[in-house]
């Protein structure tokens, strides 16, 4: 990162130019090393203040501290920036996303983002409430031969489900869900 040092009625020591390499380095891992930095330090009438201005393809990144000596403002400044920087990164990352039902959608279809636009008032309220629930098939979650009520809690204990559904052997459909607290508890379909 390329990095200007600019001291107003200041001196700016070789201790402080290696303590804001230091920490410009640490916020480059984050910004990337085609940012580059400005930072000034200035001499006020009751202290010191440190501006540290990072400027990145996209925005630009500044803190800004006051303290009793330059050090001190310097470490605050320096923070500042790279929190900044942090929660920039994590917002990009954020954005750019994608669940693993939306990417498992598009690569059955095998198109973007085209989709057929309902006609009626009932279609738009049904797909409203489609998109609040969150329906996620799960094959793991049924079993697909006859089993007794101890084999199925074993079944849903190593495949670490919260809900099972199997048949028994007299072919009834049963479910078994298990609560927050630990207990499994029997359904019994009619």
């Amino acid at each position: 990162m390329q990095a200007e040092f600019t001291g107003r009625r200041q001196k700016i020591t070789k201790g402080l130019r290696t303590m804001a390499e230091e920490g410009l380095s640490r916020i480059e891992k984050v910004v990337g090393r085609s940012a580059s930095a400005h930072v000034t330090f200035s001499q006020e009438k009751y202290g010191h203040a440190v501006e540290v201005a990072v400027k990145t393809k996209l925005q630009m990144i500044v803190g800004l501290a006051e303290a009793a000596d330059s050090g001190t403002a310097l470490r605050v400044a320096l923070e500042k920036v790279e929190k900044q920087a942090l929660r920039s990164k994590e917002r990009k990352i954020d954005a750019h996303r994608q669940g693993k039902e939306e990417t498992a959608a598009k690569a059955a279809s095998g198109k973007a983002d085209t989709k057929a636009k309902p006609a009626t008032k009932a279609a738009l309220d049904a797909q409203d409430m489609a998109a609040e629930l969150h329906v996620i098939p799960s094959k793991e979650s049924v079993a697909k031969n006859a089993m007794s009520i101890h084999e199925a809690v074993k079944e849903a204990e190593y495949k670490d489900r919260d809900v099972f559904v199997f048949r028994d052997h007299a072919g009834d459909v049963k479910v078994l869900h298990r609560t927050k607290n630990g207990t499994v508890q029997l359904i019994e379909v009619p």
